[in-house]
């Protein structure tokens, strides 16, 4: 009767070792596959763009208007990277300009000094330029 007891424990074992072999090779097929190759730097358009819940929150603050926005640009300027921040720059003077346009053409003459980032921003200026004078 032991002996049948030490058969059916190696048995068991040989089992058991077989199922862990079994997984471990699953575990590191499927780490293989959700392996992510090695990415080169961003490029400048993708390195300007907001973390995926900064830019919710952003889209929720334009969608409740100017005094909204303003806060959130209040709180949020310094994470976000200088191209983006002077399109939402310019988003928030386009919604002002619809509920005061003196706090507007003010705001925009702000943005107006600093140097444009790219040739896209600055043409977006020149447009405001001559809605806003």
């Amino acid at each position: 009767m032991s002996k049948l007891i030490a058969v059916l424990i190696i048995l068991l074992l040989g089992w058991a070792g077989w199922k862990f072999a079994e997984y471990y090779q699953t575990r590191m097929d499927s780490s293989k596959e959700t392996e992510v190759p090695w990415l080169p730097p961003p490029e400048e358009e993708e390195a300007a763009e907001l973390p995926p819940a900064l830019e919710r929150s952003y889209q929720e603050a334009k969608s409740k208007g100017a005094r909204e926005l303003k806060r959130w640009l209040d709180a949020w300027r310094a994470s976000v990277p200088e191209p983006r921040r002077t399109e939402i720059d310019l988003d928030y003077v386009e919604i002002l300009a619809v509920t005061d346009p003196p706090a507007a053409q003010r705001a925009f003459a702000a943005i107006r000094k600093r140097p444009a980032p790219d040739e896209r921003i600055r043409k977006r200026i020149e447009g405001l330029a001559r809605l806003l004078e």
